[in-house]
């Protein structure tokens, strides 16, 4: 008997480990991306990379197609009017991990176009069931939802809205052109290295009208600059309901938040994604212009 329930105990964990982490592989992958004239470069690579690994998990372990529809009937004076809506979509089945060795770019042409084609090496999971669902919008100069954007000027505040379903964990960088990864959530002044959150509950963050769960002194505002004409940088928006901390990093300046390498950063994301199937990782491109 005792024999028995070890079998079963061990049958169990097999089988949740294989619904949960799903299957981890090796994979290499190639993709040309034909860069429109008004891109920038650093743009135009970032767009390649992306595309690269979502096509290498599309190989590996496919895609998921969606399709909603609904019918919305009107009356208008007696008279019946209908439409009908249908949104389709594709979801991919698998995630990237890590890279196992540096991107490859190279510069193409083709005519008078001019392409960009990256050689990548990682590792990639599969997904197995559904992550927790969140609803992120970046805010330019005001807490209102209709301030969301993703195009700023030098000197324009950012905020940032959050909800999710579940109780959970949160955590917000900004990665610039200088390979500098920013930290902007938890706050400088948290020291216990994560940020709660109240499931159904809205933040409104880096505004301290909104200091939800903090003392508003702690909160810290951000203002996006540039001294170029344009310049492109990531948000990433980090979420689990189970605890993680964020990374390890310092203070450079009093002027700006705490920072780590980009490098060291992805090496902390890798880890963190390994470890927990449930994170939920958001990507946001802003563009911040010189004011005139």
């Amino acid at each position: 008997m005792r024999s028995y329930y070890r079998y079963l105990l061990i049958l169990l964990f097999l089988v949740s480990g294989q619904f949960v982490f799903g299957k981890t592989v090796t994979v290499t992958s190639e993709y040309v991306y034909q860069i429109p004239e008004n891109m920038s470069p650093d743009k135009a690579r970032e767009v390649a990379l992306t595309r690269a690994r979502q096509q290498a998990i599309a190989d590996e372990f496919g895609t998921t197609v969606t399709q909603t529809t609904s019918v919305r009937v009107t009356n208008n004076n007696g008279e019946s009017d209908s439409d009908f809506l249908s949104f389709g979509g594709s979801e991919l089945k698998g995630e990237w991990l890590e890279d196992t060795e540096a991107p490859v770019f190279e510069y193409i042409t083709n005519g008078s176009a001019l392409a960009i084609k990256v050689k990548i090496k990682g590792k990639i999971r599969e997904l197995q069931g559904s992550k927790v669902p969140v609803a992120v919008k970046l805010l330019r100069n005001n807490a209102e939802d209709l301030a969301e954007s993703e195009s700023f000027e030098s000197d324009d505040d950012l905020f940032v809205s959050f909800q999710s379903p579940v109780n959970g964990y949160l955590a917000i960088y900004l990665l610039d052109n200088d390979n500098n990864a920013f930290c902007l959530l938890p706050y400088r002044k948290q020291t216990d290295g994560a940020f709660e959150t109240k499931g159904n509950k809205k933040y409104i963050l880096f505004h301290s009208d909104f200091a939800d769960g903090v003392k508003p002194e702690i909160v810290d505002r951000f203002v996006v600059y540039t001294d170029l004409e344009r310049e492109y940088n990531r948000i990433m928006i980090i979420f689990s309901p189970n605890k993680f901390y964020k990374s390890v990093d310092s203070q450079t300046s009093s002027e700006l938040p705490r920072s780590l390498t980009q490098g060291d950063f992805q090496k902390w994301l890798s880890s963190v994604r390994k470890q927990d199937v449930d994170l939920n990782i958001t990507e946001r491109n802003i563009l911040i212009t010189r004011k005139n």
